[in-house]
């Protein structure tokens, strides 16, 4: 069996440290462990309530695929206030870690009050039931770091998780289409799609999780990207140089934790 190491719950290849090479196309095992990093990471510092889930892109691939949404943590994420979809312009998922052009679907899950009617004729059942209801509202936001190259697979993904959803929870209310996100940092080259689609990963976890209070995080994840847009405290922050050292951080750790496994076989005496 070729050497494998295992972080996060991802097993990683040979293939999977090589992608990290300067000029390769991250794989999909790379891109599922820098998520699952990067959410371990904050989650860790942040609080539990402002939960976010991020999928791992053979899930989510399977999900669109088959064409079913319970393929997918439904509970995880019809909890959460955050979903951190991962899109790829490859869409087969009978290969086993492919990949193609990555980009980032942020889905928000913002609760709404359902206003008190007007008027006295309001029965106690009426009242239990308006008050027992937990209207929300599912705006997505797609981050793209090669202009809308991922454009048309966003609004295809978004389109099959709001019927799928809403057959799950009648609650749940769905716009027309994401909204591109137009200050997303981007690519220089034709390969660095999956560092900057991490990078983006971990600014929005960053944000979800903050925790301070002398500089409270904006309402909703629509207010952080117009400040985003129009102030120089930007939340989508990361640069080239970011991705190259994410890419350089990775290849490293992995090429020097796939050796020792490699070493620490046992030898096979002819």
């Amino acid at each position: 069996m070729a050497g494998h190491i295992t972080l996060h719950g991802i097993d990683l290849y040979q293939e999977d440290v090589d992608s990290c090479r300067d000029g390769q196309y991250f794989r999909t095992n790379v891109t599922a462990y820098g998520l699952a990093q990067a959410r371990s990471i904050h989650a860790a510092k942040g609080d539990a309530a402002a939960a976010a889930v991020v999928l791992d892109p053979s899930v989510v691939q399977c999900m669109v695929q088959f064409g079913d949404v319970t393929l997918g943590p439904i509970d995880e994420m019809l909890a959460a206030g955050l979903w951190l979809i991962p899109l790829s312009s490859y869409k087969a998922a009978t290969t086993v870690n492919t990949t193609g052009h990555w980009s980032l679907l942020a889905v928000e899950i913002i609760d709404q009050v359902d206003p008190v009617p007007t008027g006295a004729d309001e029965s106690a059942d009426e009242r239990g039931r308006r008050r027992g209801r937990r209207p929300r509202v599912a705006e997505a936001f797609h981050i793209d770091s090669c202009g809308s190259l991922n454009g048309s697979i966003a609004q295809d993904v978004f389109r099959f998780l709001a019927a799928g959803f809403s057959a799950l929870d009648g609650d749940l209310r769905w716009g027309a289409q994401p909204t591109p996100v137009p200050s997303a940092p981007q690519q220089p080259n034709t390969y660095d799609c999956g560092p900057y689609m991490v990078c983006a990963a971990g600014s929005l976890l960053r944000w979800t999780y903050a925790q301070t209070t002398d500089q409270p995080k904006p309402t909703t994840l629509r207010a952080a990207l117009a400040d985003d847009a129009e102030s120089g405290d930007r939340l989508l922050a990361y640069s080239q140089a970011t991705a190259a050292q994410l890419r350089t951080d990775y290849h490293t750790m992995f090429a020097v934790l796939m050796a020792r496994q490699v070493a620490s076989r046992p030898r096979v005496k002819g």
